[in-house]
């Protein structure tokens, strides 16, 4: 669950990643993702902040693949 798996366009799996390899998240809960107009991959996660004083709400825009 806390992977970010990759395939091609015609559905050939690539691999996956872990979450904390891409974001440096620890124990993130995907709620979405959408690809934008100009082609790059805008993913939403949820993360309970370190001290456990907050869930915040983070984005990540990725780009250049």
């Amino acid at each position: 669950m806390r992977e970010v798996v990759l395939w091609t366009k015609d559905g050939t799996y690539i691999g996956a990643a872990e979450d904390s390899d891409l974001f440096g998240t620890s124990y993130p809960w995907f709620c979405g993702g959408v690809k934008l107009a100009d082609g790059s991959i805008l993913a939403i996660m949820t993360e309970d902040r370190a001290d456990e004083s907050a869930m915040e709400l983070v984005a990540f825009k990725l780009s250049g693949f």
